[in-house]
């Protein structure tokens, strides 16, 4: 979500950080980004569809690359929270901090 006003701001605070991180950072970038990582380094190594889904090997490959970039997703998103949190509560807005 992109925050363009105070409101648009009191509205995500209203749902949480917590929201905001697992659904930017997680569901938005992490699982999406892993996953095509995942299905492309396979296809690099010379895996073939849909016998690759059938090896450990590609099923752990996947899930580190979604680790990994669900990490920098919510460590992004967090850098992100803070960066709206310092905007828009500077400009007087009543929104807690969270």
């Amino acid at each position: 979500m992109i925050v363009k006003s105070r409101e648009d701001w009191e509205k995500l605070v209203a749902r949480g950080r917590q929201q905001f991180l697992l659904q930017n950072g997680v569901l938005r970038r992490g699982l999406p980004l892993g996953i095509l990582l995942g299905v492309v380094l396979e296809l690099y190594l010379g895996g073939s569809f849909p016998d690759s889904l059938a090896q450990a090997s590609f099923w752990a490959r996947t899930a580190l690359c979604a680790v990994v970039f669900s990490t920098s997703g919510v460590l992004r998103s967090l850098a992100l929270w803070n960066a709206y949190r310092r905007r828009y509560e500077t400009l007087g807005s009543s929104a807690p901090r969270r």
